[in-house]
């Protein structure tokens, strides 16, 4: 049994084994409670104070009201102990996050046999079996003005493990930074690898698709309704033959684990590539690595169907993809009359674009039956053309049994993929028996430029992209014909023309003059910047920019950061340049995150707008704004926000977190005084400047899009910084029907856990993880929130924060709950 220490930063705190219990002298024997007290002191780690220091506490509940004096440590370390939760408590930061096996918890408390007058140590057990947690001690005064000193070197915490059942030794391994992150990766692929995850990690089977757009004039089952048809589903079996093609394999077995057949299924995966070992721990998945090669394709398609367990076979390319309803929807089709079942029709993937529906002429959308194989004998013994022979001989032998069924654009279950995946295709390299010389010939050269794994290979297996919204977003567009029509926007959405009229929005009141220049401290060059990340906006950048031209006061300015735009949006910033309007163009995306930050950069305003690239303001909108953020515990404020187009809408003000899933819910207006809310939608939010400087600005660790505003929010709460709303201004706001740039939703999952595991504590974080479980995205989403900076990012966080998660909680319980 082990448990594993990451230390965060160098300046972590000293970490040792307990003392060594030293014998009492046998003329003296301690008495009996004494030596078992001396005995305890044996088991656990001792954390050490790494400089001296004194505290007093003058009695007061603020956290200032502990003064904390320092010997010889220099300015820019850490400082491993620290009062932010005022009420005379002292947290000492030890710089190590703690991840132990399941049977054991960490029980964190003070030193043995060390008391401290004036000052009682706290305890805490923590689970840190699930996933890493930063551990902190922390310890209480028990009256005021009494000075207590820890001198270098000495223990201020005993780090132990409690099992959860009986007793085990220990022994424990320090992961120091200079080990490398290839170590550091290593472990935390070994947790998500461990089989207590797997349910979190691999085990997606039952995670439904979700809805594709209906088709209109006839009703068409969505895709996890071939699931609920199925009462007494059979058993059946996947073949996927694989040589030298891991990360397609990996695609490949994903797709395999998303399904939401309800019945017994296996993946057979033969590779019979010999310089690969490959391995994948899954009840689903069998792997047989074979040392040497087949003489034909054929031949290896035929002993991969004498692997297979079950008489209802699938076939499985590698190097494709099959969305989660492809089971169940094949086993409804083939019922006892068919032998042999595909689909007419497949999408076709070319260099990241799904295009289709195409004719499907492909083997790998096909299932049938063990009995027409054996009549056929089975896939005859060549390379070339051995999957449409076969075809032809089924076709020959049960003519009537043998369907290709249509299928709605909706129920397409079938990604053929050509270019852009940077492997070989069998055929494209040639025919009549000199394909398979040209694939050993292409794998070869990938190994040696060792762009090919080689030897032993653990398999990941992982979407590289979000499939099944590719095709949504590709259903989306298409034309009305053969009686289907795409999906239709919300009544209110059609209503409202493109570009949205404008309305003229009721300002609020004016304030007097000479109060309005009050609102600025003048410590700026600029009173406001006002940033803009834009992309592919059409007409309602310019609209938006003359806006906030229009109603800014005197001495500010606007960034527009045109965030990868292919529309010429931007262009009219470079005919007609402004002063006061600057633009910053990126090759390419930054992401909603990104595109903020970069505009910050280079803002010079006392106060920082952030705001879409898509709004109807009114006149004198910031002063309430400015008014708000004024008050010394406000951090961020927003307006109300409307609909642009439609103002007479209701006006949203705020959000709060409607679920463990962290998904966000408007909330309705309250009144005209401001008053703290949750969190804010990002379309509009206003801190000051010096604020971002020391709470930070969004975090660079969220890709694309989603959750950005959230994250910001609960980390301005949990700093001591509040989220306010302004109802007095509302502004307009244009909702898109759909991103005007590529989201792939694995990253939206991904962001909403590095909430969780950012802010949140064990309890909290568990539900969230647990939530969002079946998320079609979720293991690659953990997998690489797990391997970021997440867990430094928490430490960093834990040891400035004045408020825990359940504090927030707590005090927006009537509309939040997690």
């Amino acid at each position: 049994m082990n448990i594993k220490v990451y230390r965060l930063y160098d300046q972590a705190v000293p970490l040792q084994p307990a003392e060594e219990f030293q014998p009492q002298d046998q003329a003296n024997p301690a008495p009996t409670d004494e030596l078992a007290l001396a005995r305890a002191g044996q088991q656990g780690w001792q954390l050490l104070c790494p400089a001296a220091f004194e505290a007093t506490w003058n009695g007061g509940p603020q956290p200032e009201d502990i003064d904390i004096r320092w010997a010889g440590v220099a300015t820019d370390q850490p400082a491993f102990v620290q009062s932010h939760l005022g009420q005379g408590r002292l947290t000492f930061y030890p710089g190590y996050q703690v991840k132990t096996e399941e049977a054991y918890v960490v029980w964190l408390r003070g030193p043995v046999n060390r008391p401290k007058d004036g000052l009682a140590p706290l305890e805490q057990i923590v689970d840190t079996s699930l996933l890493p947690c930063t551990i902190v001690a922390e310890w209480q005064f028990t009256r005021p003005h009494q000075t207590i000193r820890f001198a270098a070197g000495e223990p201020f915490a005993t780090l132990r493990l409690y099992p959860k059942t009986g007793l085990a030794p220990v022994d424990i391994e320090v992961m120091t930074p200079q080990d490398g992150e290839a170590a550091y990766e290593q472990d935390f692929q070994h947790m998500l690898d461990d089989p207590a995850l797997h349910d979190l990690f691999l085990r997606l089977g039952a995670a439904p698709l979700q809805p594709a757009p209906a088709d209109a004039g006839e009703p068409t089952a969505a895709p996890s309704s071939w699931a609920a048809q199925l009462t007494d589903p059979p058993p059946v079996s996947c073949i996927c033959p694989t040589y030298g093609r891991v990360e397609l394999l990996e695609e490949a077995i994903h797709s395999f684990l998303q399904q939401d057949y309800p019945g017994r299924k296996e993946l057979i995966v033969l590779n019979d590539y010999a310089q690969q070992t490959l391995s994948f721990d899954h009840p689903e998945v069998r792997i047989i690595n074979l040392p040497h090669r087949f003489h034909s394709v054929g031949e290896k398609y035929k002993a991969a169907v004498a692997l297979a367990s079950h008489d209802l076979i699938f076939v499985w390319h590698d190097d494709d993809i099959y969305l989660p309803h492809r089971l169940s929807l094949g086993v409804t089709r083939c019922d006892q009359n068919m032998v042999f079942f595909k689909a007419d029709q497949a999408w076709f993937w070319n260099d990241g674009q799904v295009s289709g529906p195409e004719r499907n002429v492909f083997h790998g959308g096909s299932c049938w039956r063990r009995d027409l194989f054996s009549k056929v004998h089975g896939y005859p013994h060549v390379d070339h053309r051995y999957d449409l022979e076969f075809e032809q001989l089924c076709q020959a032998e049960a003519p009537g049994s043998m369907r290709i069924d249509p299928l709605r654009p909706a129920d397409i279950y079938y990604i053929y993929r050509w270019s852009g995946t940077g492997s070989y295709h069998l055929s494209a390299l040639g025919s009549e028996g000199q394909a398979p010389p040209q694939v050993a010939a292409y794998v070869e050269q990938q190994a040696a430029q060792g762009q090919m794994p080689q030897g032993q290979i653990r398999l990941k297996p992982h979407w590289k992209n979000d499939y099944s919204a590719l095709v949504r977003s590709r259903l989306a567009t298409l034309p009305a014909r053969n009686g289907h029509t795409p999906a239709k926007p919300a009544a209110a959405e059609e209503e409202i023309p493109f570009p949205p009229p404008f309305h003229v929005i009721p300002p609020p009141p004016p304030l007097p003059a000479a109060q309005a220049d009050q609102l600025f401290r003048g410590d700026y060059p600029l009173r406001l910047s006002v940033i803009l990340p834009a992309s592919n906006e059409s007409v309602l950048l310019q609209r938006t920019v003359e806006q906030f031209a229009a109603t800014m006061p005197a001495n500010s300015e606007i960034i527009v950061v045109d965030n990868g735009s292919t529309d010429g949006s931007a262009d009219f910033l470079v005919d007609e340049p402004c002063p006061n309007i600057h633009l910053i163009r990126t090759p390419e995306a930054l992401g909603v995150a990104g595109a903020r930050n970069r505009g910050l950069a280079q803002a010079q305003g006392e106060i920082v707008v952030f705001a879409d690239a898509h709004l109807d303001l009114p006149e004198r909108w910031w002063q309430p704004i400015a008014c708000v953020l004024n008050r010394p515990e406000v951090g961020v404020v927003g307006p109300g926000i409307g609909v642009m187009g439609k103002p007479e809408y209701p006006v949203a003000c705020g959000q709060r977190i409607a679920e463990a899933k962290l998904r966000v819910e408007w909330l309705p207006w309250k009144g005209v005084d401001p008053y703290p809310v949750p969190t804010l939608g990002g379309g509009f939010m206003a801190m000051r400047h010096d604020t971002l400087k020391q709470a930070g600005a969004f975090d660079a660790g969220m890709p694309q899009w989603g959750s950005e505003d959230l994250e910001l929010c609960v980390r301005y709460w949990l700093l001591g910084y509040e989220v306010w709303l302004a109802p007095a201004v509302t502004v307009l706001h244009y909702f898109r029907k759909s991103n005007p740039y590529h989201v792939e939703w694995g990253a939206v999952t991904h962001n909403l856990l590095r909430v969780a595991l950012l802010h949140f504590n064990q309890a909290r974080m568990t539900r969230v993880v647990t939530a969002l479980k079946n998320d079609a995205n979720f293991a690659p989403a953990m997998a690489y929130a797990v391997e970021s900076d997440v867990w430094l990012k928490r430490a960093e966080f834990a040891a400035r924060r004045v408020r825990d998660d359940d504090w927030l909680f707590e005090k927006f319980a009537d509309s939040c709950e997690v």
